[in-house]
């Protein structure tokens, strides 16, 4: 059959159907192909865990990390960092630090400290950590 044969309004019916075909196909070959998933690097504010974590890790050469061409930022290769966080799925979590106001502190005997070390008590300083220093005074201009 020649394509001169083919009534007009099929042949529009036709190049109707086949856009929404090719329409169809690209967009499920676009979902099964792998693209881009996002960057091919991390750095410290874009890291999943977060900035500390970022510089505890990278600092500890637990995440093997680089420097940026700028030369300021440090950069971890994207698959290593999710490689690690799935290794640390299945290890134990590590134990919690207590606050800093319940670490062991000795006991003071407020009845024996002078009112100087009693008002750095008060104050949330240790009293033993001896005079507090002066700032030297600025030299005058004349």
């Amino acid at each position: 059959m020649n394509p001169q044969e083919i009534p007009p309004d099929v042949r529009e019916a036709a190049l109707i159907l086949l856009s929404y075909f090719f329409r169809l196909v690209r967009n499920e070959a676009a979902k099964h192909t792998k693209g881009d998933e996002g960057p091919r690097y991390y750095d410290r504010k874009t890291f999943p865990w977060g900035e500390r974590s970022f510089q505890r890790l990278t600092g500890q050469g637990k995440l093997r990390s680089f420097k940026a061409p700028d030369g300021k930022t440090i950069l971890v290769l994207r698959d290593e960092a999710h490689a690690f966080i799935e290794a640390q799925e299945g290890a134990p979590p590590r134990a919690p630090r207590p606050p800093p106001f319940a670490r062991a502190a000795p006991p003071v005997d407020v009845n024996a400290l002078s009112p100087a070390e009693e008002h750095e008590l008060f104050m949330g300083r240790d009293p033993k950590q001896g005079p507090t220093t002066e700032r030297s005074p600025r030299p005058r201009r004349r």
